[in-house]
């Protein structure tokens, strides 16, 4: 008979690593549906997409909806965003939530188990934005960084017990890096360093690192600007580790594009943009107009670094 010691060298190895960036920056499309045309256009495009864990979350029945049909997103090059921001905003203001600290309408063990049955490209810790709107205090914004570092850790130990459970794909999370000043970035990175130096013996030092909370920042304020941020930050960060900064402004794109350690952004303004110009125009925000506005935005805001890999449009 057969012993499961004899079994072992057939079991798959579990994923160490957080993600795998590529060598050129990307600019990832911020798509807020889970399927459906936007994401087919992408996928025809061959644009690199970001969605948000909330676009998933069905309120009614207090659940991530993964029995659905996803096969144009999934096709894609996509990330999945923890939705931080989202749950402060629009969820945290109704109240004490059911999930993780009182703020995220689902647990962690939710959010996991949505990473494991998308299987995106990589996914993002949950973490808490510290955006002015939202901590508007040296506290605050103190204690939502240590709490970021603390779902950090639990992240990586709920993904280490399901490895040893059999699901050997889950990879570990992209950390996020949270503050508003600069000092606040380096207090984060810190913190990152201590939670993940307690799991290296199961995963590999982070590849890639999100920069969270640089949604409608200028790029060159000398006090919370994104280039004094990455000021601090870049030459602290472990060996050969990269960043994403996420919700970066596109007029900062192509001068970000230029940093070798900047591996990707993403960026939801498009759709903005088909708002305004269909309001503008006197016409209907269509999803045909949507499209095409995604299509061309990304054209003009793609980094300058990058190669040309869109793939020409489907008959």
């Amino acid at each position: 008979m057969t012993s499961r010691a004899d079994l072992t060298w057939l079991s798959p190895t579990p994923e160490r690593a957080n993600a795998h960036p590529g060598e050129t920056p990307q600019l990832r499309i911020g798509i807020p549906h889970t399927g459906g045309a936007l994401c087919q256009a992408a996928w025809n495009s061959g644009l690199p997409v970001m969605v948000s864990a909330s676009a998933f979350w069905d309120r009614r029945a207090l659940r991530f909806r993964t029995d659905g049909h996803f096969s144009a997103l999934q096709d894609c090059d996509f990330a999945l965003d923890s939705a931080g921001f989202t749950a402060m905003l629009n969820w945290k203001r109704l109240g004490r939530q059911p999930g993780m600290l009182g703020v995220f309408p689902w647990s962690l063990a939710d959010y996991v188990n949505l990473i494991g049955v998308l299987r995106p490209a990589w996914a993002s810790q949950p973490d808490m934005c510290v955006e002015p709107e939202i901590a508007n205090d040296d506290e605050v914004r103190r204690y939502r960084i240590e709490a970021t570092a603390a779902m950090l850790d639990a992240h990586l130990t709920l993904v280490a017990r399901w490895q040893d459970l059999g699901a050997f794909w889950l990879a570990p999370p992209v950390p996020v890096l949270q503050g508003w000043y600069p000092d606040d970035y380096v207090r984060s990175l810190d913190l990152m360093q201590e939670v993940w130096a307690r799991h290296d013996d199961r995963f590999d030092a982070p590849a890639l690192i999100g920069i969270g909370s640089m949604c409608r920042r200028s790029l060159r304020d000398r006090e919370v600007g994104i280039m004094s941020v990455l000021d601090q930050i870049l030459p602290r960060l472990p060996s050969r580790a990269v960043v994403h900064l996420f919700g970066v402004k596109g007029a900062a794109m192509a001068e970000l594009a230029d940093i070798p350690e900047v591996a990707s952004f993403d960026s939801m303004a498009w759709d903005f943009s088909a708002r305004v110009a269909a309001r503008n125009a006197g016409g209907s925000c269509s999803m045909a107009h949507r499209i095409r506005v995604m299509r061309d935005w990304y054209e003009k805001q793609r980094p300058a670094r990058a190669a040309d890999h869109v793939i020409p449009m489907c008959a």
